[in-house]
């Protein structure tokens, strides 16, 4: 059966939508990060304008994101007699709380738009999914095994229909995030290379599945110098040979680019960011060295700009894949294509890695 006659056509979503648009009300969003810039993308889809963004003290105020100013909440205070706010933030119940502590008479109405856990801001609709059909349909059609198939379908079905349905989430959560024991085998030959290595979580996992673990080398690249020095204290704790950290985010070239920080899983390169990180390219970076055989990439949305500089990497050593598809809509799409074209011997398996709309990992196998 072909994808789109899978998919969901109606959501609990429009109600909401409509109702603010029949109120008339100026819209600001709260959050100016990726989740902030999916709902204005989805509003503006919608025939909705958005005035600006509003973020908490320290988060990117004074700056411009998609040609909106981000503001203080004060400013709108001061700004407008009435309007509305829509959440765009990973913890709803903080921003509530953040917005019932402002208690502002001229905020009329806050809305979510995506009611379920873990909400990343991934805001679309069937119209969505018709747009980018043929798009859909090919890389439903990469998916090898039938657990893929039924993966992307439900991932994609949540998001439209706005229901979380969290019975069919366990049957296919699977516990091994980059490591899914039915697709990736390792050895202490590995030359890992960790986009967006935070704070050596994923450095401390895949230790455990080698031999003493030692590996020839592990590459930990991670732009925050907050995580940065996690890794190292990760590094020292647990005595690991043959870890180098790498204070740098990937992109497909070398660059000095704008950057949120804080320490947080959510920390990504944004044009709202304050603090100046180095970034660069996979190729720029290890071509000319090791043979690398795992690149794992989970950059808060800028996986594609990531691959664009692994090329010719990847077209060299066909080194195993593990890549986040969630951070935007067309990830989930695009990110197959890519791959399949760079390498089409690959074999591409989709899982689930949380009982969320998180941690959706797309995986590039040699058989």
């Amino acid at each position: 059966m072909k994808f789109i006659e899978q998919i969901k056509s109606r959501s609990n979503r429009y109600s909401v939508l409509k109702e603010i648009s029949d109120l008339k009300l100026p819209v600001v969003i709260y959050g100016a990060g990726l989740s902030g810039n999916n709902i204005h993308d989805y509003l503006r889809q919608n025939q909705i304008s958005v005035i600006g963004f509003t973020v908490d003290k320290g988060y990117g105020e004074d700056t411009v994101m998609s040609g909106l100013p981000v503001k203080l909440i004060q400013h709108y205070d001061e700004t407008y007699e009435g309007y509305c706010v829509v959440i765009a933030m990973r913890n709803v119940a903080r921003a509530v709380h953040n917005l019932q502590s402002h208690n502002s008479s001229n905020i009329k109405r806050v809305y979510v738009l995506c009611d379920s856990p873990q909400f990343i801001g991934l805001v679309y609709d069937y119209e969505y999914v018709k747009l980018y059909e043929e798009a859909f349909e090919e890389a439903y059609s990469y998916l090898a095994d039938d657990l893929s198939r039924k993966t992307m379908l439900h991932y994609v079905n949540t998001i439209i229909a706005n229901k979380f349905d969290l019975n069919e989430a366990k049957k296919l959560y699977d516990p091994d995030q980059y490591f899914a024991k039915d697709l990736i085998a390792l050895n202490d030959e590995e030359v890992f290379v960790d986009c967006g290595a935070y704070d050596g979580d994923m450095l401390l996992s895949f230790m455990t599945r080698i031999r003493e673990k030692k590996c020839t080398k592990y590459y930990a690249l991670e732009p925050d110098k907050g995580n940065y020095m996690g890794i190292k204290k990760t590094i020292d704790q647990n005595h690991l040979a043959n870890v180098e950290v790498i204070n740098k985010g990937v992109w497909d070239t070398g660059a000095t680019l704008k950057f949120t920080g804080g320490t947080t899983i959510n920390s990504c390169i944004s044009s709202t960011g304050k603090v100046d990180v180095e970034v660069d390219s996979i190729d720029n970076l290890f071509y000319s060295d090791n043979t690398v055989t795992f690149i794992k990439m989970d950059v808060q949305g800028v996986e594609l700009k990531a691959l664009n500089g692994a090329v010719k990497t990847i077209m060299r050593d066909r080194p195993k894949l593990a890549i986040c598809v969630y951070h935007k809509p067309e990830d989930l799409f695009k990110i197959p294509k890519y791959i399949k074209n760079l390498v089409p011997e690959y074999k591409l398996y989709m899982r689930h890695h949380a009982w969320s709309l998180i941690e959706t990992v797309l995986y590039a196998v040699i058989p």
